[in-house]
């Protein structure tokens, strides 16, 4: 294990540092591997890939009225509605998630 030379000073309420202390207590680490592996989990973002993201989340979401249009008009038209035509609208509602997520 590579030894620990730098310090790292942070301010915190009185609050927000018994909360940290119980966090730890309860995991069995010291407050500083409590900080260490949660500020792993941080995922950090670009102005560019945060643009991206917010982007891919409007357009799930343009996607998901498009699903919520469609199952309204099946549980409206039950009996004439045309299965083909709904199948092929949820076709392309596919394809476009999997364009938006690059799947």
């Amino acid at each position: 294990m590579k030894m620990k030379t730098e310090v790292l000073q942070i301010r915190l309420t009185k609050k927000q540092k018994i909360e940290l202390k119980k966090k730890a207590d309860s995991t069995g680490l010291s407050m500083t591997e409590l900080v260490i592996e949660a500020s792993k989990r941080v995922r950090t973002w670009t102005a560019k890939d945060k643009k991206t993201e917010q982007e891919k989340i409007r357009e799930i979401a343009r996607i998901g009225n498009n699903l919520n249009q469609i199952a309204r008009y099946c549980n409206i038209y039950k009996n004439s509605a045309d299965t083909f035509e709904i199948v092929q609208h949820l076709t392309a509602i596919e394809r476009e998630l999997k364009c938006t997520l690059n799947i």
